[in-house]
Formats: structure tokens, sequence, C-alpha cells
């Protein structure tokens, strides 16, 4: 039986409602553990250890139903070998689906249900295909190449980094390089409400990028509030398909599990995040 790759395609924006959702309760859950490891929770409501029984227990419901919703999908699609696959590694895996551990070296609390079903939404995602263009794709190559390397760059430059509008300028030269006159640096965007000024864009290939820089605890809650404020004022864009929230830090305040976590949990279709440390190049 030949793979339905349409009934994939179709189902995937399911799927990954159903896996945001999850990960909405783990993000719940991780505030809650905090709570009861410094006894900071809130006096008046229901208890710490009640509020984490609870949402543990709302996350197992719907990594159970992602489970189930893949399998339908599986057998649907024709694919019955990845279907028994994991199940096996479902069994194998989860003895309890509301299991967590905390990864003392990643700063994240891990569920390892739900990174088997996001391994296998990946996985699903691959075997779907993608209907990107090869100037699109070559162009989404070149912009992560550029991305990845900025504390590189700035390393190299000896250049210090004290705020958004540094990273910003070596954002440019590296964009102009990289795409010769097609970059363009501080964008309009228009959204459903309103318009927005991205940090930098490719408008030929609809790619947007998000600029966030982080020296403290406090800056980073700033980014991530004002990343949820750009991808929900983004929504709705005609002209942009393709974007990227790229957090540079002076210092390791988030890991990249986490920051796309965070990503998912704000509904960031067509997002990619990138979580970057400056190490020695910043001040």
């Amino acid at each position: 039986m030949p793979t339905d790759l349409a009934i994939i395609r179709n189902a995937l924006p399911t799927l990954e409602a159903e896996l945001r959702q999850a990960y909405e309760a783990l993000s719940e859950l991780e505030e809650l553990e905090d709570q009861e490891r410094h006894g900071t929770s809130d006096q008046d409501g229901p208890s710490t250890k009640e509020s984490i029984r609870w949402t543990k227990s709302r996350m197992a419901s719907r990594a159970e139903r992602l489970f189930r919703l893949i399998l339908n999908v599986l057998e649907a699609s024709g694919l019955p070998g990845t279907r028994e696959k994991l199940q096996g590694e479902w069994a194998a895996l989860v003895t309890d689906i509301s299991e967590i551990e905390w990864m003392e070296e990643l700063g994240v609390l891990n569920s390892p249900a739900l990174t088997l079903l996001q391994d296998s939404l990946y996985g699903l995602k691959a075997i779907a295909g993608t209907s990107l263009s090869a100037p699109e794709e070559d162009a989404l190559r070149r912009v992560e190449t550029v991305l990845k390397s900025l504390p590189y760059i700035m390393a190299k430059r000896g250049k210090k980094i004290n705020s958004e509008a540094d990273v910003q300028e070596v954002l440019d030269e590296s964009m102009n390089l990289m795409f010769e006159g097609k970059y363009e640096s501080r964008p309009e965007v228009g959204g459903l409400v309103k318009g927005f000024t991205a940090d930098g864009g490719v408008r030929e290939q609809g790619i947007i990028i998000e600029l966030k820089f982080a020296r403290s605890a406090e800056d980073l809650k700033r980014c991530i509030e004002e990343l949820a404020a750009d991808i929900a004022g983004y929504r709705g864009s005609r002209d942009w398909k393709y974007f990227y929230a790229v957090l540079i830090m002076t210092e390791p305040l988030i890991t990249e599990v986490k920051f796309e976590a965070e990503l998912i949990r704000m509904d960031a279709k067509n997002w990619k995040g990138f979580a970057l440390h400056l190490g020695r190049s910043g001040t």
C-alpha cells in the first residue's frame, strides 16, 4: 500500500496543536516545581503538590491523546511498520505517562513521553516533505548559516556587544554579504490589525528575522513577552512566510530546548528559534 502523504499533511496541524497543549502543561509543571523547591506557592489557593498532581494528569491525558492520534494517522496513511515501531518505543519508554525529570545540565523539565511524541512528529514532517521551491530552500539554508554563526562572527571581529543595536549591525553586515542587496534591514511587515517593523528580512523568499538581546533573567522574560507579541502580530501576513526568532544572550539564560518549547507554547507556526550564547564576545 503506497503512503498517502496528503493524509499526513492534513493531520499535521491538529497533531502540532495537541503537542503544543501538552507542552503548555509541561511549562506549567516547571513553574510549579520551581515554586515547590523555593516555597513560593500561593497560600490562598490549592497546595503546590495538589496543583502538580492535577497538571501532571492533564499533561498525561494530552500525551495519550496525541499518541492515539499519531497511530491513527500512521495506519490511515499506510505506514504500518512506523506505527508498530512507535508502539514498541512507547511501551518500552512509558510506564507512567506523567513521568517527568529535571535535567540539571540543561536547566529544563523533561517529559520522556512528550520527547518521543515530538520526535515522531518531526519524522512525519520529514516523510510528508515540503512544498519549498529550490530558491526558498537555498535562501533558508543561507539565513540559518548566518544566524547560527553570529556569536562566532562577533568574537572574530572582537566587537563588544552591549545592546540589540550592536547585534543588529553585525546581522545587517553579514546578511548583506550573503544576499548581495536582496536583504532588507528593518522591513515593514503587515499584520492583521497593524503593521510591524522586523529586524531583518529577505522579501523575495518571504523570510523575516526577529532579534532579541538578553543580559539577565529579567531581560529574558521581556524578550519572551515581546516575541509572543511579534508572533501574534505577524499572523495574517501575506508577503512573509518564514520567521526566525533569534535570542542573543551574554550568558546562558535559557537552553535551545526550552526556547523551542516556548515557541511551541506560543503557537509559533512557521517560526524557528535560535538561542545563542555570546560567551567571551559579550561584555
